[in-house]
């Protein structure tokens, strides 16, 4: 995973598996949203654990509007009492591989009902995922005052419904994801039944893993 001090990496456990922690609650929620996430993945190579949770970095000390680096550090600190007494917590920890910049992990379990989506995201299969009212609950339409964040919002969120019903209105964009990426080309046919996203890359979707060079 690229961590980059001040930028969200966005990787496929950001796109389908964090959205649905909405369903822990608007507490939840209005917290996640007030501070900056440098990234979200499935796993921490160097915190290894036998269960499977979403791991969120957070920025420990940045300026967003609105707010003072030392009110953002006392509401995250207010965060964290918050979270530990949650039954969806699993463990949080400071986090130091960026630079000399402090960052800190959160661990949460998905909703309950949501505790199988891993391994079939692990597996790539999307459209396996959620059935279609939870679909159109976590990724649906949503309004905004600012029209601009609206809009984008709403297209990303249609992308993302794409590949989780297996829209196959949305074959074409596949095929022209495989000729940019593989320069391959398959029939509309051949691709009726395949998953219209690329099956996650483990370094891409875990903390602390390394891409293995190939000799």
């Amino acid at each position: 995973m690229n961590i980059q001090s001040g930028k969200l990496y966005e990787n496929r456990t950001w796109k389908y598996l964090y959205p649905c922690l909405n369903e822990h609650g608007d507490v939840l929620k209005k917290y996640l949203d007030s501070f900056f996430k440098l990234g979200v993945g499935v796993a921490d190579f160097n915190h290894i654990s036998e269960e499977k949770n979403i791991h969120i970095l957070i920025a420990t000390s940045i300026h967003l509007p609105g707010s003072s680096i030392p009110q953002y550090r006392m509401r995250l600190a207010k965060f964290l009492d918050w979270i530990k007494i949650q039954h969806y917590y699993v463990d949080d920890y400071i986090y130091s591989n960026i630079g000399d910049e402090e960052k800190h992990m959160v661990v949460l379990k998905l909703p309950t009902r949501h505790t199988s989506i891993i391994d079939k995201f692990i597996n790539g299969k999307y459209s396996e995922m959620y059935i279609k009212r939870d679909v159109l609950q976590i990724f649906g339409h949503r309004t905004y005052t600012d029209k601009n964040v609206e809009k984008r919002v709403n297209i990303r969120n249609k992308e993302i419904r794409d590949v989780l019903t297996k829209n196959p209105n949305a074959i074409k964009d596949f095929q022209e994801k495989l000729k940019e990426e593989f320069n391959v080309y398959l029939r509309e046919q051949d691709l009726l039944e395949h998953e219209l996203d690329f099956p996650p890359l483990p370094e891409e979707e875990i903390f602390n893993l390394k891409k293995k060079e190939n000799k």
